[in-house]
């Protein structure tokens, strides 16, 4: 199915392919300029690259696991840790990525992701998920021969909370019921302090707001979609549901900034500098041309 999670990396692609056209058909332009004497050499660019990179994972009683690891039958998969890194970015250590060069390279993804996911029948639902999942895309992207440009888009699907007398969940499956309410009050928790801009956010306490503290409060863009169901039955799980998305909606975490290392910078005022040098040039050259139809006017005028 064409859900949310395949329809925004659609766009991804789309927004990344029609950069790359663009960039060729400056490329085009500048060597048709070169052929008629008016190009000059630093004003030409390289084209438009691009890389994505796919990782799923699942946060299952608090433990995070790779989706796209196989395993063995009577093989349990081992947790993966969640650090920070050096450059004071959060990351999932030892978790797989694969390359992608098309949608349908991410939906064979989610589709054999998907069926490694922890789900069970309750009666409430029939294929009911035990555990969040978190399908991390890294896009870096920019012209050749330049510092590229990076980010990491986060699409999570969370597994919903659950009434044990509704669902009707025993042994194994209750633990799982405790942990899913367990984590997406810790959510609740951080969005309440986000809301109150608190000192101390408490992003530690699971592990999926530790995971996603840098979408939640970092330098980024968050947008968070709730379903609910219209039946009767329902009413109670429907009603705070909604409750927390308009809590929710309240919260400004401030506008995203577009991270510019000190690399990129130099690049950039290296660029600028060429820009400078090229427009001279143009200039001295007008200058040049016109000096010579003066003459021409003069020689003309005494002859």
């Amino acid at each position: 199915d064409r859900g949310i999670s395949y329809r925004t990396i659609e766009k991804v692609f789309n927004l990344l392919n029609y950069r790359q056209v663009k960039q060729d058909a400056i490329i085009k332009k500048f060597k048709e300029a070169q052929e008629n004497g008016q190009g000059f050499p630093e004003e030409e660019q390289g084209s438009f690259e691009f890389d994505i990179n796919v990782g799923m994972l699942e946060i299952y009683n608090d433990g995070v696991y790779d989706l796209l690891v196989k395993t063995g039958k009577n093989k349990k998969k081992s947790p993966l840790e969640i650090k920070r890194t050096r450059n004071g970015q959060i990351e999932v250590e030892g978790l797989s990525k694969e390359s992608v060069t098309s949608v349908k390279d991410v939906f064979k993804l989610l589709k054999r992701g998907n069926e490694s996911r922890a789900t069970a029948a309750t009666d409430m639902n029939e294929h009911s998920s035990r555990s969040h999942m978190v399908l991390t895309v890294e896009v870096k992207c920019g012209i050749q021969r330049e510092e590229p440009i990076a980010g990491t888009l986060y699409l999570v699907d969370l597994a919903g909370s659950e009434r044990v007398r509704k669902s009707g969940v025993e042994g194994a499956n209750l633990k799982e019921a405790a942990q899913i309410n367990k984590s997406l009050s810790a959510l609740g928790n951080v969005m309440e302090a986000l809301d109150r801009k608190a000192s101390h956010v408490p992003y530690r306490d699971s592990k999926l707001t530790y995971l996603l503290q840098d979408s939640l409060g970092g330098n980024s863009r968050t947008m968070m979609v709730v379903a609910v169901c219209p039946t009767g039955s329902s009413y109670d799980e429907t009603n705070h549901a909604l409750q927390f998305a308009t809590r929710v909606r309240r919260i400004n975490i401030g506008s995203a900034k577009r991270n510019v290392a000190s690399k990129n910078l130099e690049e950039t005022v290296k660029h600028l500098n060429h820009e400078l040098k090229s427009l001279a040039k143009s200039k001295k050259k007008s200058e040049e041309q016109l000096i010579s139809l003066k003459r021409d006017h003069t020689r003309g005028i005494t002859q």
